[in-house]
């Protein structure tokens, strides 16, 4: 297991060893950072998710997945559920490169979104940190199509924090074509441009109705069947469910003491909320598994959230430290809590990798 200690403690040590920034746009918002140490940590996360080999607890379907390939035209990947997806690998298979070329691509795409949502924080490092236990180990490393799809729905959502609502619907847009859930974040646009109430529900419930109606509803009347109706349980659900609401709640309480645009605002108001009737609905609907799944979309508020509050509940410098290291044990605790003790973390235990 210490290769996923080595990638947790890289931007664990940066995040103890920052500052928060403070130079702002014009817009109140923050630049996207950039600098070597982000590169650095981006390359330590691309390489670790884009060259694991029998890494992950759906490692077996997707490498099925390049065998069921092996005659498939491009023609006939267009035609499959999610066709981004089943093109990239009808290119691994032509390449030679097979499951290697998928999981490279789909790191690639993944680690851009995360790079570039965490370095929109005030604290890059430390929402980085935040999100290596659950959304980089269990998510990037388990669900490859679906990892694609958040992070370009993360690219996204840190270009919404700036109004860029346009390039937020065409990257989500795209995130469906790896995996058709993606849709489901775009209503938040809708209720985003809408000052009157009532047509801010209008507007989701329709958004969301254009989305179902284009790109889900074929294989989400399978996803119904098989995991809602059904009354599937998904292991650990609640608890992950749990993990955002802890922030979503968090935010609640101090959103306004933190230095944020008000778009920024409204835009994480609309996140926590849905995670908390997340949360709801798993004790009030049979969709356990439906939950788990749209509920990975909504994973940035962890990241948002955590890595604003050694700003929100310290004013001094030297008390802002402990709450950062604070935030740094707890996610190490749900690290090796997870690799340790989840009942599937045996699928990522030892890390192999086709480096070494």
């Amino acid at each position: 297991m210490l290769p996923y200690w080595i990638m947790f403690l890289l931007p664990a040590v940066l995040a103890g060893a920052a500052g928060p920034r403070k130079v702002k746009r014009q817009d109140r918002t923050l630049s996207i950072k950039l600098d070597g140490a982000i590169l650095l940590v981006f390359v330590a996360i691309f390489v670790m998710i884009g060259f694991r080999f029998n890494v992950g607890g759906d490692w077996n379907n997707y490498a099925g997945h390049v065998e069921f390939a092996r005659d498939m035209t491009f023609a006939e990947a267009r035609d499959m559920g999610d066709p981004g997806y089943w093109v990239l690998v009808v290119i691994g298979v032509k390449s030679g490169l097979g499951i290697l070329f998928v999981n490279l691509i789909a790191s690639f795409i993944f680690t851009i979104g995360l790079v570039a949502y965490c370095g929109s924080m005030s604290r890059p490092f430390l929402a980085l940190t935040c999100a290596l236990p659950y959304l980089v180990v269990v998510v990037a490393m388990g669900y490859t199509r679906q990892s694609m799809a958040i992070g370009l729905v993360m690219l996204g959502l840190a270009l919404l924090r700036r109004g860029g609502i346009y390039s937020f619907v065409l990257l989500a847009l795209c995130g469906a074509l790896f995996h058709k859930s993606a849709v489901v974040i775009i209503p938040i646009v809708a209720i985003l441009r809408s000052r009157n109430r009532a047509l801010k529900f209008l507007f989701a419930g329709a958004a969301g109705a254009a989305g179902y109606m284009t790109l889900v509803s074929d294989s989400l009347d399978h996803f119904m069947v098989h995991y809602v109706q059904a009354g599937y349980q998904s292991s650990g659900t609640l608890i992950r469910l749990v993990m955002n609401a802890i922030p979503a709640a968090l935010f609640m309480m101090f959103h306004k003491r933190m230095d944020i645009s008000g778009y920024e605002r409204q835009l994480d108001l609309i996140l926590s909320l849905l995670s908390l009737a997340a949360l709801v609905g798993f004790f009030t609907t049979s969709a356990s598994t439906a939950l788990d799944r749209l509920a990975l979309y909504l994973i940035p508020v962890q990241l948002f959230v955590f890595s604003r509050m050694p700003d929100v509940l310290a004013r001094k410098a030297a008390n802002k430290q402990p709450v950062v290291l604070g935030i740094i044990f707890y996610h190490a605790l749900i690290m090796y809590v997870w690799l340790n003790y989840a009942a599937n973390s045996y699928a990522w235990r030892p890390y192999f990798s086709y480096l070494w």
